[in-house]
């Protein structure tokens, strides 16, 4: 439970918390909306796992299947991941804790991948996905029933 003094009523503590600023709150689902659908959506569902899984956000990480986020522990070593979802989560996990110092060779390696365009894109798409998460670990949101 949050520690926010949040109104009583229905709907999850997300819901209570963006009803407080109901044009935020629309603003905010529209642009994660987007975000979210980045690259078909796989790419950013693993992206909010991974780091929900760093930032301890309880409120997502009850979203995800157990076998998923243990894969995501390590998923440089996972099997479970295609070449460009192992960079694309490299890449996550280096933007989330310290955006300047991105390797290059990460990028290089995206960029042959997908174009110049995507790792822009991605960095994009990633901030929207990145604030959410955030907000919710510092309001301890509880998960959504």
């Amino acid at each position: 439970m949050t520690w926010l003094p949040l109104p009583a009523g229905e709907g999850s503590e997300r819901e209570r918390l963006l009803g407080l600023l109901p044009e935020v709150a629309r603003a905010h689902r529209a642009f994660l909306e987007a975000c979210e659908g980045f690259d078909g959506g796989r790419v950013m569902a693993l992206c909010r796992a991974r780091l929900a899984l760093l930032l301890d956000c309880r409120e997502e990480l009850a979203r995800h299947d157990a076998a998923l986020l243990e894969e995501l522990r390590d998923p440089a070593r996972s099997p479970a991941f295609t070449p460009l979802e192992r960079l694309v989560l490299e890449f996550a996990e280096q933007f989330l804790l310290d955006p300047a110092r991105v390797e290059p060779e990460l990028l290089r390696e995206l960029e042959a991948l997908r174009g110049p365009s995507y790792v822009i894109d991605l960095a994009a798409a990633l901030t929207g996905v990145e604030a959410s998460l955030r907000l919710a670990a510092l309001f301890d949101l509880e998960p959504a029933p």
